[in-house]
Parts: structure tokens; sequence; C-alpha cells
């Protein structure tokens, strides 16, 4: 039996690519696309009549996929104002079975609590508190669950009590809040700005107290339980505030004195109160998210070159938060606009930048590392290298990386999720390939880390290939394919990067890190499983689920085969160490043609010289080499065609009925 969880703001994207149609109070109905080829956890949403109406968004898919493809989870939902060509505003109902609340809640992490989700209550349990008969005014009823709904409704028609939902006029006259916002537009329109030079660029105090003021008021009744979803004067409420945290973000940019003076009149409190509120119900109303994206630049420029209210901010809501999902700097992260996303981004940059101290604050503390982790994460799933948050996502983590501290976030026990951190170090390494450079980066923690990395990968590829018949792929889900192929990307270009023209003391750490015996390792794990193809032999035909997540992990053989290379040459313990680990023998397996790979064979030949190059024992080991017989082709055979070893080591092809001999001298051969 599957009970409620909960209800939460969501979005339909992607409707102009559908031709489906919804109006607001209509259900919709939600299902899973694992197939889909541009996003493994693609969740599409459906009109009752069948019609497609578009997808939940990426992020958001990311989260739920997990817990409709492991727990069981059933989503629905209802629409909830007007749509437009690109977005539907929605309200999502999460349903799941009545024992499942531990593993929801596991999964779910911090979204839990930000989405309000409650565990829920028995079918035959009564309201909690029933309400004195005494009391029969107007009130405030809000029932959380389905349970009880029957002692509400038997109430409400024997005491003919009239239900109320209190709105931001229940609080606040609707013709104060109209003066309330002419009177903000009107301080907007009048802020420092360069198209303004005839407006003086220092703001007074008395400007900032009145502006507090007006934040107070306002603030205010989105403190007084209202709900700012279905009042129709939020969008008027939203208005206002955007146009005082504009002029805010205006005399913040024109001159410093007004940080402080602003500052000394609790403006910056006003402005996190405004950001925390808006950001809530921004799903519904553009005016919510068009205050968020102001306040957020706001604070970027309050926060611009004042090196007290970065650290102020980076204290109270990263080292001394209690709750990681309610620092301002998540909540602006968070958000769906990207114009709000960029304010955060900046104060981050602006915070970090040339100061070792607050850089290290964020990469050591619980909040922080979930941050510069979201960080991590927006840069892996942004695919236009090209678009300005890129860039400012690669520059935040450009400087966590000069500075030593990536190896904070990545930890001890790197999670393959963290593909987006490699990427930008990967990245970092293409732009920097200075072996310098690359020796102060890769201290034996980052290189550890890099091992485990490797060996995640290996273990979940391996877990993919364990059915004997290989037509399963066990217990890994898509998503965590997905993310070992990325981290594997990353991975391998980052080693391949490092090793070419490696210094001693940084070859010295890899070798102790453990990397050779990972990329060793899983080399052979991709060659006893992805073999090889020639044109002469029959295609390997691999199972449908993995000829597009599985079969491009060829590409990762000649990236293996290059590390090999590159960290053996003029090395002889690295050369030693390849040898004993076999992976000598795995490189000679290569020289050979592979339709998946055309230069495959040219890269082990390079690869191959660096192992023998002045190692006399490794070309013992070669030379030594002998045939020990041959591998029947099983149509061959059918065929009444036999394959033998003569005792040159000479491979002879005959007919069973035919006493004709054929003899085909090869080099080498097995």
């Amino acid at each position: 039996m599957n009970l409620s969880y909960g209800t939460f703001d969501a979005l339909i994207v992607g409707r102009r690519y559908y031709d489906g149609h919804t109006q607001t109070g209509e259900d919709i109905e939600l299902y899973r696309e694992p197939r889909n080829p541009y996003d493994v956890n693609a969740i599409a949403v459906y009109s009752l009549g069948g019609q497609m109406l578009g997808h939940l968004p990426r992020w958001l898919a990311k989260v739920l996929a997990p817990c409709i493809d492991k727990i069981g989870c059933i989503l629905k939902g209802k629409v909830t104002g007007p749509g437009n060509v690109y977005v539907t505003p929605i309200d999502l109902y999460i349903y799941a079975p009545h024992d499942a609340s531990s593993r929801l809640r596991k999964q779910l992490d911090a979204y839990w609590d930000m989405w309000q989700l409650t565990v829920p209550v028995p079918a035959n349990s009564k309201c909690n508190k029933s309400i004195p008969a005494e009391n029969t005014g107007n009130r405030l009823l809000v029932i959380s669950t389905a349970a009880g709904m029957g002692d509400w409704i038997a109430y409400l028609l024997n005491d003919f009590t009239r239900l109320f939902v209190l709105h931001i006029h229940a609080v606040m006259d609707a013709q104060k809040l109209h003066s309330i916002r002419h009177e903000c537009a009107t301080l907007k329109d009048g802020s420092p700005h360069p198209s303004r030079p005839q407006i003086p660029v220092v703001v007074g105090q008395e400007t900032w107290s009145r502006i507090h003021a007006l934040f107070r008021e306002l603030l205010a009744s989105a403190n007084s339980n209202i709900d700012l979803d279905i009042d129709p004067l939020a969008a008027v409420w939203s208005d206002a505030l955007t146009d005082l945290c504009m002029f805010v973000r205006n005399a913040a940019a024109m001159d410093q004195s007004n940080q402080a003076a602003a500052n000394s009149a609790d403006i910056v409190s006003d402005i996190i109160s405004t950001i925390r509120v808006t950001l809530r119900c921004e799903m519904t109303y553009p005016e919510a998210k068009k205050c968020g994206a102001a306040a957020g630049q706001a604070l970027s420029n309050m926060a611009t070159n004042n090196k007290p209210l970065q650290r102020q901010l980076m204290e109270s809501e990263i080292r001394d938060c209690k709750s990681p999902i309610e620092s301002i700097y998540l909540y602006l992260l968070a958000s769906t606009n990207s114009k709000t996303n960029m304010a955060g981004l900046m104060l981050i940059l602006n915070t970090i930048k040339d100061d070792d101290s607050l850089s290290k604050l964020l990469c050591t503390t619980e909040t922080g590392q979930m941050l510069a982790g979201r960080v991590g994460e927006m840069f892996g799933e942004s695919n236009d290298d090209e678009a300005d948050e890129k860039t400012m996502l690669y520059v935040i983590l450009e400087e966590i990386i000069q500075r030593g501290h990536l190896t904070l976030l990545l930890t001890t026990d790197p999670a393959l999720e963290a593909y987006g951190l490699l990427n930008a170090l990967a990245v970092y390494c293409n732009e920097n390939p200075g072996p310098l450079v690359c020796s102060q980066i890769f201290d034996m923690s980052l290189l550890t880390a890099i091992a485990r990395i490797l060996t995640k990968c290996h273990d979940l590829l391996q877990n993919v290939w364990k059915s004997a018949d290989d037509t399963e792929l066990g217990d890994v889900g898509m998503d965590d394919i997905m993310a070992a192929h990325r981290s594997l990307a990353s991975t391998v270009s980052i080693l391949g990067t490092i090793t070419t023209d490696i210094e001693q003391q940084l070859a010295v750490r890899v070798l102790d890190s453990g990397i050779i015996q990972q990329v060793i390792a899983l080399l052979g794990l991709l060659s006893q499983n992805l073999p090889r193809i020639e044109k002469a032999s029959t295609a390997s035909t691999l199972p449908e689920t993995e000829s597009g997540l599985i079969k491009r992990l060829f590409m990762f053989k000649c990236s293996l085969i290059q590390i090999i290379g590159n960290i053996s040459h003029n090395n002889t313990a690295a050369q030693n160490l390849i040898r004993e680990l076999h992976g000598l023998a795995l490189v000679l397996d290569h020289m050979r043609i592979d339709d998946n790979h055309p230069f495959i064979k040219e890269y082990a030949v390079v690869a191959l010289r660096s192992l023998l190059e002045n190692n006399p024992t490794s070309q013992a080991y070669v030379s030594d080499m002998e045939a020990k017989g041959v591998v029947q082709d099983p149509k061959l055979a059918s065929a009444g065609i036999q394959a033998s070893l003569d005792s040159s080591g000479h491979i002879s092809v005959k007919r069973e009925a035919s006493t004709n001999t054929f003899n085909v001298k090869e080099n080498s051969g097995t």
C-alpha cells in the first residue's frame, strides 16, 4: 500500500517540443524514461489523456529517479498555474510504501527537509488535536496528510464553521501594499546608476533607514503563515521587494561607502531574508523568481571588495550553519533562475579569491563541502562550454585547485558522482600542462583519491559484467554507470596529462599511490569483457542494454595504454612494476588490429618501447615468450578444419578428411 509523504512545487519543462495541452487544476501522470538518450534519469509528464507534456527539470529528475527505481515511489501531479511554451508550474505528490520512510529519507537526504516531507500517519489515527468548541471564529487550518480528513469534514458540517485561508491582505491592507509598492518603485528609479549622472552616488543614512523599514514591513507579512502560492497580492509584494533589492544592488555597485552605510542599517539581513522567502515560491510566481535574482545580485554587490562582510557571511552561513540546506549560498545555487545562480557564484568567487583561509573554510566544513560539491556538479552537468555560468564555475574550482584544497573535497572516500570536480581538474591540467605545475598540485593525498576513483570504477564495471551470460547489468543502475563513465573519462585525461614528461618526484608518488595497479586492472577488465574486433572475424554482439552505455568504454583502452607508456618512459621502477603486474603482457596483447580502435596497435608499440628500453629483464621476458597452443575456432571446426602447433611454433591448418596440410608461418602466435 502506497501512502502520501507530501507535496512540493515543480515545473514541467520542454513544453515547446510536445503537442500535449493542459490547464490549471488538471491532474497529470509521471513516468520514468530510463532509456532516454539525453538523460538516464528522465521523468516524463503526461496528461490524463495520454498526451506528452514535457519532462521534470534535469536536476529534479536526478533526485527523484532513484526513489522510483530503488524504492518504488510513485509520482502524481496537478497543474497549479498557466503554462507557456517553456514551463508549466505543478504540484508534485510523492507516494511510497508504508515501510519506506527511512529509505526515502536517506535517499532524498537534504531534500526531505527542504520539501518538508512527513512520515504518513496510519489511516485509523485521529487528528492530533481537537478544536475547542468555543473557538468558532475564522482560523487557519493546516492539514498535512490525508489521515483524519473525515474528522475534519464532520466537524465542519456539524458546527457550520467557516474555513478561511489567510492571505497577505489579512495582515496588510491591499491599498497599503500598493502604496508601499509605489514608494519602492520611486526609490528604485532614484537609485544611483551610470545612466542617471544627476543623482548623487552616495546614499544618505536616512534613506537606508527608510529602506530597512520597508523591508521589515514587507517581510513581516511573509512571516505570518501566509500562503504566497495562492495569494493574489503576492505579485505586488514580490515587485516591491524587487525594487528595494535593485536599489541596494545599484547603490552598492556605484560607491563602496554605500556598503558600510547599508550594513549599519541591517540591510544585509533584509536581503538574506528576502532570498529565503522569495526563492521558496519562485516555481509559482515569475515575480518571486525575479526578486530572488535581484536579491542575490544585491548581496553579491554588497560583498564585493568587502572582506569583513565576506568573512561574516562565510562564518555565519557555512562554518556555523546548523543545517546545510539553510545556507544562503545553497539557496542561490539551488534556484531555477540562472541569474540567481550567477549571483551566488560571483559571491563565492569574490569571497575565496586570493584568500586561502576562506577557501579552506569552504572545503573543510560540512556545509562548505556540500556547496563546493554543488559547484562541481553544476560544472559537470553543463554542456555549453561557452556559457558564462560554466566559465564562472571553472574559475571557482580553479581557485580551489591552485590552493591545493581539492583533496579536501574528494575526501578519503570520493564518490563517482564527483565527476564534475574531476572534470574541472582535467581542464586545469590541459591548460597548465607543465611538469612543475603538475608536481605542485598532485600531492600524495590527491593521487590516492584518484586511485580510489579508479578502484570504484573497476569494481562497478566488474559488477556490470558479473552475470555469466552478460545479459543483465546486475544490481548497478544506469545512473551509476554514467557516473562511472564520466569519472573514468576525466581521470584518464588527468593521468594522461600529468604522466607526459613527468618529473621524477611525481612519478614516485604516482607509483606509491596505487594508481598504476588500478590502471592495469582496468585495462585487463576491459580487454576481457570487450574483446577486439577484426574485419576477418565476426563482430561480438553486446546485449542491447550494453550497446549504448558499455560499448563506449572501448575508447579508454588507448588512454590506459598511453598512461602505461608514459609512466614507464626512462623509469626502471615503473617498468618492473608493470611487468610484475602482467601489464607488459597486456600491452603485447593489444599489438593487433582492433576495428574499435584503428590506432590501438600504434599506441601499444610506443608503450612497448618505453617498457623495454634499457631493461634487460623485460626484454628477456618478451624474447622468452613462445606459442603454447592454438585456440580452436568453433566455426572452423564445424567446417572440418583443424589448427595445430608444430614443433617450430608455427601454426598448421588442415582438413580432417584430407591429407593436405597448409603451413602458416608467423613470427609469433597463440
